[in-house]
């Protein structure tokens, strides 16, 4: 078996860029200035919502973090995100749909530790996880 090799044509490579490098040039003007003018410095962004993640989860270990959990994450993460622009339409919309979610969550939660208790067994965290 041998390999076929591909001869990289190089003036053509220079002119016509690839997909992934266009996808990364408009990412770049996403998070370099889009971004940065709606949400502030990401470095300040980031840590602002690792405080407040902090704060939700207090002494809480990974075993305990569920759907509404994950959830709740959106809106910790959309609230760094307001604090930089209060008035920014999506992050707020944003926070009622992560609201939503996390209420159908919990809801299932429900529905299961009702139906446990209802068969005389005890709700797991692992089922709960796995919700």
């Amino acid at each position: 078996m041998t390999k076929k090799h591909t001869k990289i044509d190089t003036q053509n490579s220079m002119t016509k860029s690839p997909t992934r490098a266009l996808m990364l040039k408009e990412v770049e003007q996403l998070i370099c200035s889009d971004r940065n003018s709606s949400y502030g410095e990401p470095f300040d962004n980031m840590d602002r919502t690792a405080q407040m993640m902090r704060a939700y989860l207090g002494d809480r270990k990974g075993n305990s973090i569920n759907s509404v959990d994950v959830a709740i994450f959106g809106i910790i993460l959309k609230l760094g995100r307001l604090a930089n622009d209060p008035e920014h339409s999506d992050s707020l919309k944003d926070v009622a749909g992560y609201s939503a979610i996390a209420f159908e969550c919990a809801s299932e939660i429900n529905k299961t530790e009702k139906l446990a208790e209802t068969l005389g067994i005890r709700a797991t965290q692992e089922i709960k996880a796995k919700l």
